[in-house]
């Protein structure tokens, strides 16, 4: 049985992943606009499908910029921390965590 192209290309990616990663590097250094394009198209693409969560981050960056809420250290170890939202309907009610927290916290583990 022939193995699919995915799965030809997941096993040559595996074996080759540096000189894959330098050629990826290289292509982005010679077209500069053509990954700024893909960027914009994936932010695009978020905001879209994600309105409620660029509004609860636009909220609290602007809170924050205006000196109404001040930044705390991570609610579980001290560290500097993030906000997390846990819900988008509030959205200056938020948790700050650091970033292996707020990982943890958007895993499940915590």
């Amino acid at each position: 049985m022939t193995q699919s192209r995915s799965e030809y290309n997941k096993k040559y990616y595996a074996l080759n992943k540096e000189r894959e990663k330098a050629r990826h590097k290289e292509y982005c250094k010679k077209k500069p606009e053509i990954i700024k394009a893909i960027q914009n198209r994936a932010s695009a693409k978020w905001v879209a499908a994600n309105r409620d969560k660029k509004a609860a981050h636009s909220a609290i960056n602007h809170a924050l910029r205006d000196g109404k809420i001040n930044e705390l250290p991570c609610f579980i170890c001290g560290g500097k921390a993030e906000a997390h939202h846990p819900t988008y309907s509030l959205p200056l009610d938020v948790v700050w965590l650091c970033k292996t927290h707020h990982a943890e916290v958007h895993n499940g583990k915590n």
